[in-house]
């Protein structure tokens, strides 16, 4: 069975799907960090508002996880900069 249209269906959470001007449809899902910074404003209100669900805390805890194991050394285990590193 084929969900055309259905595209936020498969986007993650650093992905955005866009119906451009004049599409019946969204689009494919594509990074989300070239339209925040187009939208600035709106990046910074969604974080505010999702950022301290159960949610986004988790993956704010699993993206802090993934980079002390891949050794970021400019960051400390809260998240704070390690200025020792520098």
């Amino acid at each position: 069975m084929a969900l055309f249209g259905c595209a936020a269906f498969r986007q993650t959470s650093s992905e955005v799907v866009i119906r451009e001007p004049g599409d019946r449809l969204l689009g494919a899902p594509r990074p989300a960090q070239p339209e925040a910074r187009k939208h600035l404003e709106f990046a910074w209100l969604s974080e505010a508002a999702y950022g301290n669900t159960t949610a986004g805390l988790e993956e704010k805890a699993a993206a802090s996880a993934a980079s002390i194991k891949a050794g970021d050394a400019s960051m400390t285990a809260s998240g704070c900069p390690n200025e020792a590193a520098k």
